[in-house]
């Protein structure tokens, strides 16, 4: 896949903040977004990170949006700036560099979840497939297959936190539960 190719079918701009509808019912209680940006940097703290040649996905070939997550050794040292900056990361990252680089995105994501950087936006989509175009559902699902037990329950948190925030994020939720 080529850098762009995997953007969203709507990709047309920022998604309206607001989360649900008016009189919507929340999935679960929202987590607190402090509390939550701490569980998000001990759940996965000593997450490793693959090899260079491993970041990338298999079915992607363009470094061009890895450029600056390739560039840091530790997710932790992914500098805000370079979160915004590498916004597309995400999607071309392989499963083991999704789920190492993951957590960044996830901090930064909570820390401004109404700053309407396209961040914002790619971070809750990384976990909606039915955004993208049929033949690459699949595609982004399989970035999840190494996300386990307390990191899924932060994905989750997550998804759950953004339902106040971004309008795609109940849905991105659903199907994240969905995937099981």
């Amino acid at each position: 896949m080529r850098a762009g190719a995997g953007l969203p079918v709507r990709a047309a701009g920022p998604c309206r903040r607001g989360g649900r509808a008016a009189g919507a019912p929340r999935l679960s209680a929202p987590a607190d977004p402090a509390g939550l940006v701490d569980r998000v940097e001990r759940v996965f703290a000593d997450v490793p990170r693959p090899d260079d040649e491993a970041l990338l996905h298999p079915e992607c070939y363009d470094m061009g949006d890895l450029r600056e997550v390739a560039a840091v050794r530790h997710w932790r040292d992914l500098a805000d700036a370079d979160v915004v900056s590498a916004y597309a990361a995400l999607a071309f990252l392989s499963p083991g560099g999704f789920r190492h680089y993951l957590p960044a995105f996830l901090r930064f994501v909570l820390r401004h979840p109404d700053s309407g950087e396209a961040v914002v936006d790619s971070t809750v989509w990384a976990f909606l497939p039915e955004l993208y175009r049929e033949e690459l559902r699949p595609f982004v699902r399989s970035k999840w297959t190494d996300l386990a037990g307390e990191e899924r329950d932060v994905v989750t948190a997550f998804l759950d936190v953004m339902t106040a925030h971004h309008d795609d994020a109940a849905a991105a939720l659903a199907a994240w539960r969905e995937a099981g």
